[in-house]
């Protein structure tokens, strides 16, 4: 009997088919997601302090309230023959207090309003009392660097003697500078505290002055080009507005925290000026979101006060992941290659790179040795890091909703972050006050908080460069800026 092919045989094996193709496609979609789609949230849920993104302490520090986040990283060995010579480095301050009467007060003054109003819940009453003492704790020290700040530096100046001690051995001279903000000086002093505490014979010059501002902290708001403008932009402002909507999420705890869910729209506590209308009342619109933020704001902060006494229970952990995906989309675009913001901000470092060219090609020049640090800020380190695409910081977007696929400022900008420049050359004898080897490249090694650090740069070396080609690189880039 001849077989005969039926429709419904046919349809089965098609359907089946199309299945297979189906399933096949999808595991090619999963596969082909970026890792860092779950890497970043998947940190973040084994470790909520990381969510704090900027106000994440510096990871290789224990603390009273948290252990050190990781071992510090092994180094790669140096090339045969080559020791480290010049340290060129740029840091931001260690641990600090917020910033903002706000960051404080106004939580501050929404709990008390609430006691008074008596709609605390028990929750809400705890979390008072703990507003409360970070708010008198607070009080004459906004900004200000904390215990933990000044031991982040004191570590990361014992882990540089550690890694280079020919830069710091003998009769040397260390250049160290900071902005003129307090604690960044403070920090400055920390680091070179211990630099001496090491070495006696080490020649240290510290300095602060407006005169070093326009390279250490550049400021352009009020020049011919300013970056201000570009993150101004309302279609920037509009994009940042709507994902930070559609991240935050405050009715849960408002409604744990306030037996009257309807109190904190009621709640006339002004949150900035732009909380008041033409009549002089307050605007209660957003106050839930504001509070929600800064509770979210103050909880992280605790982290670099190294306090005992928590807010982050209060928190779901998609709740502290979403802030951050907000902070990281803010940073991205006042910092960042930013589509959103002209994909210029990182230019603002134009002339801290040109610091960092012209100090290493004086020590060099004259076969010198030692070290330029210098103390800044986060909005420093952040677009210096974009600028000369730091492990893929360069990246560039209109996308906030992939961004943190793709590009997080943890990996840049915790308490204390730093960017190292280590110089090698070669001498005949293999120690650093031998003869040097004419002709011998110097080779360059970047370290980003002290791990290893790529540039989009070809390196048969890598993690170290050729001087010569880093330096071509980095004129390429500055031969695209706009800050002449």
């Amino acid at each position: 009997m001849a077989f005969v092919k039926s429709e419904n045989y046919i349809d089965v094996n098609m359907k089946r088919r199309i299945a297979t193709v189906y399933l096949f496609a999808c595991i090619v979609l999963i596969f082909s997601i970026p890792a860092g789609a779950q890497e970043i949230k998947n940190k973040i849920y084994n470790n909520v302090n990381i969510g704090g993104g900027s106000l994440w302490a510096y990871p290789y520090a224990s603390t009273q309230s948290a252990p050190a986040f990781a071992a510090v990283p092994k180094l790669t060995p140096a090339p045969r023959g080559y020791k480290p010579f010049y340290i060129s480095h740029y840091g931001r301050h260690g641990s600090r207090w917020l910033i903002s009467p706000k960051d404080y007060g106004f939580a501050y003054d929404v709990f008390n309003a609430a006691e008074k109003a008596g709609v605390l819940t028990p929750l809400g009453a705890s979390v008072k009392l703990k507003v409360d003492s970070i708010y008198i704790a607070s009080t004459g020290r906004l900004g200000e660097l904390t215990q933990l700040g000044a031991k982040q530096h004191r570590g990361i100046a014992d882990r540089m003697i550690a890694n280079f001690p020919e830069v710091f051995a003998g009769d040397v001279k260390v250049d160290a500078r900071s902005t003129v903000i307090i604690r960044c000086i403070l920090s400055m002093m920390a680091e070179c505290g211990e630099l001496k505490a090491y070495n006696k014979n080490i020649s240290i010059t510290n300095d602060a002055s407006e005169h070093d501002m326009y390279y250490m902290n550049y400021d352009d708001k009020d020049g011919a080009l300013s970056f201000a403008k570009f993150y101004e932009n309302e279609g920037r402002k509009s994009a940042l507005e709507t994902f930070e909507a559609k991240n935050t999420h405050p009715d849960r705890l408002m409604s744990a925290l306030f037996t009257d869910t309807t109190f904190i729209t009621r709640c006339a506590v002004p949150y900035d000026k732009k909380s008041y209308g033409t009549d002089g009342k307050v605007i209660i619109s957003n106050q839930s979101v504001h509070l929600f933020n800064k509770l979210c704001n103050l909880a992280q902060s605790m982290q670099d006060l190294d306090f005992k006494i928590s807010m982050k229970d209060i928190f779901t952990k998609e709740e502290l992941y979403n802030y951050y995906l907000n902070d990281n989309a803010y940073w991205y675009c006042i910092r960042g290659f930013s589509e959103l913001s002209g994909a210029k901000m990182p230019y603002s470092q134009t002339y801290l790179l040109k610091n960092i060219i012209k100090g290493a090609d004086s020590v060099i020049a004259c076969n010198g040795r030692g070290a330029t640090l210098r103390f800044g800020h986060d909005s420093d380190v952040l677009p210096l890091s974009c600028l000369i695409g730091i492990n893929g910081g360069n990246y560039r977007t209109g996308n906030l909703d992939s961004l943190a696929y793709y590009w997080n400022i943890v990996d840049y900008i915790p308490m204390a972050a730093n960017i190292q420049f280590i110089f090698y050359r070669k001498s005949a004898t293999g120690k650093t006050n031998g003869k040097t080897v004419a002709n011998a490249p110097v080779y360059v090694k970047i370290l980003i908080n002290e791990r290893e650090a790529k540039l989009p740069l070809e390196s048969k070396m890598w993690p170290y460069y050729d001087w010569k080609n880093l330096r071509q690189y980095f004129t390429d880039i500055l031969a695209k800026s706009p800050v002449k």
